[in-house]
């Protein structure tokens, strides 16, 4: 039975990073059993519609973003239909006295982790927050092991300078 057990999870490990199967779609409408008429195309907003009737945020966000937007932002962090709505507003508020609202909405877009900053600190940002929001709409697609690879990149010349050695002699001492 150990083995059994072992295999499973091994198994679970090794296909959660696999691509899906063109063959067959899963959505969460088909998951929760919805059939799918022969040649009807599933739209990733009908599956928001549908399956998440009871989010509140979900309107709020359309209202503040519009309906593309909102859904291009809950595709890139689902959590942001869990998040305080009453933030929503007034943090988007707070950033346009910082940038404006049309570069605000623009940088919660690419940063859609802006969604739950509570108001208090929205009021406080800085040009970081902007130059950011560029860093993680550009890392995103990286994945954790790009930002793994990215990490360690930056991390040689502390570890050159930590072993005494000259800078970019690790990487040729790894090379050769």
């Amino acid at each position: 039975m150990r083995s059994s057990v072992l295999f499973a999870v091994t198994l679970a490990q090794a296909t959660a990073f696999a691509p899906p199967s063109s063959e067959r779609v899963s959505t969460a409408l088909r998951f929760f059993g919805a059939k799918k008429a022969a040649g009807a195309k599933s739209s990733p907003l009908a599956v928001l519609v549908c399956v998440t009737p009871t989010y509140p945020t979900k309107a709020l966000l359309r209202a503040l973003y519009g309906e593309e937007e909102a859904l291009a932002m809950v595709k890139i962090l689902p959590q942001a239909l869990a998040f305080n709505k009453d933030y929503m507003a007034p943090s988007l508020d707070g950033f346009s006295d910082a940038f404006g609202l049309e570069e605000s909405k623009e940088m919660v877009m690419r940063n859609p982790g802006l969604l739950g900053v509570e108001p208090k600190d929205a009021v406080t940002v800085t040009s970081s927050t902007m130059q950011l929001s560029y860093i993680v709409s550009f890392t995103r697609p990286l994945g954790n092991a790009g930002l793994a690879g990215i990490g360690s990149l930056l991390l040689i010349p502390v570890i050159e300078g930590t072993l005494g050695l000259q800078r970019g002699e690790l990487i040729g001492s790894l090379l050769n």
